[in-house]
């Protein structure tokens, strides 16, 4: 376990005042818990959103008379965008959706939208931006697998705190980041899909972290510690 420095109690009858660096690493954490916490209580309602962006990308891929990506399904998306037929705005609609839940995951994690990537996903969500139906599909696959992670993280911390105080998080934001690989969280959301196939999952278990044994038992370390985290707020 990762050492934490607990508040002194104090003397018993004698009131204990933190040091000042304590109260600033108690208010950082206090932030970090509540805006996963929040984000928590929102992520049922956008994983059903999240897979009404899969659902009707799938439909969009099937319906298309042109193809959807490179330069061809590129022009069809802006003609149908700019003429508001109804493909254009549902590829707004799954856009904005999916762009507002990935802003949404980074803002409880405490990320950035002042980066390329994240005014990318401001452009998506104002409806500036569309992706072809398969990109689509693959960004919010990533999308529900965040979620994953965001929600374990959530209950971890929860844990965490209640255990050492928010003065410490910082100590349980170092294990979390050592063992918290996307592709665990990408390979559980996999493996929980009820539309696809045992063949399937395993086709796309191969391609995300390949077959090298040495590397599987890594991943399966991790996810024991993120399992371990998640039920007791430590290692």
């Amino acid at each position: 376990m990762v050492a934490v420095s607990l508040w002194h109690p104090g003397q018993a009858g004698q009131a204990y005042s933190a040091l000042p660096q304590e109260e600033d690493e108690r208010k950082v954490g206090t932030a970090t818990k509540n805006a996963l916490i929040s984000r928590q209580a929102d992520i049922p309602a956008s994983r059903r959103s999240i897979d009404e962006v899969i659902k009707k990308a799938q439909e969009l891929e099937k319906a298309a008379t042109l193809p959807t990506s490179g330069i061809l399904g590129s022009a069809e998306r802006n003609l149908s965008t700019f003429f508001g037929t109804e493909q254009g705005i549902r590829y707004k609609e799954l856009s904005k959706d999916l762009a507002n839940a990935q802003i949404a995951n980074i803002t409880a994690s405490g990320g950035s939208l002042a980066t390329d990537a994240g005014k990318a996903l401001v452009r998506m969500a104002n409806g500036d931006e569309t992706y072809p139906p398969a990109v689509l599909i693959e960004i919010a696959r990533r999308t529900q697998a965040d979620m994953l992670g965001l929600d374990a993280k959530a209950t971890a911390v929860k844990k965490f705190s209640d255990k050492f105080g928010d003065q410490n998080i910082n100590a349980f934001n170092q294990m979390w980041a050592a063992n918290a690989d996307p592709k665990i969280f990408q390979l559980k959301n996999i493996f929980d899909d009820p539309n696809m196939s045992p063949e399937e999952k395993a086709k796309a278990r191969d391609k995300l972290i390949g077959k090298d044994e040495k590397l599987i038992k890594i991943f399966n370390e991790k996810w024991n510690n993120i399992k371990k985290l998640e039920q007791t707020g430590t290692l």
